[in-house]
């Protein structure tokens, strides 16, 4: 059996918590699988989060290869 067969059981959704003082932790891990988990993320079927989390899933939704998306919340 080919891996192709399998593709759609490596389907999967991200979610991330709702925490104010979590949005930075949230952004770093963000950072770091737009780095270095692209793999990874063309698995990910569905990206959900709350309050801060829903933020940084939003840009993880709609993010392109560059963290041009991430710089709007560095100061």
């Amino acid at each position: 059996m080919d891996i192709g067969d399998w593709r759609p059981l490596l389907r999967m959704n991200l979610s991330f918590a709702g925490c104010g003082f979590l949005a930075v932790y949230h952004l770093g891990v963000a950072k770091a699988m737009m780095l270095h988990g692209r793999k990874f993320l063309t698995n990910v079927q569905r990206f959900a989060g709350a309050s801060a989390g829903a933020l940084v899933a939003a840009v993880l939704a709609v993010g392109d290869s560059d963290m041009q998306a991430l710089e709007v919340f560095y100061y």
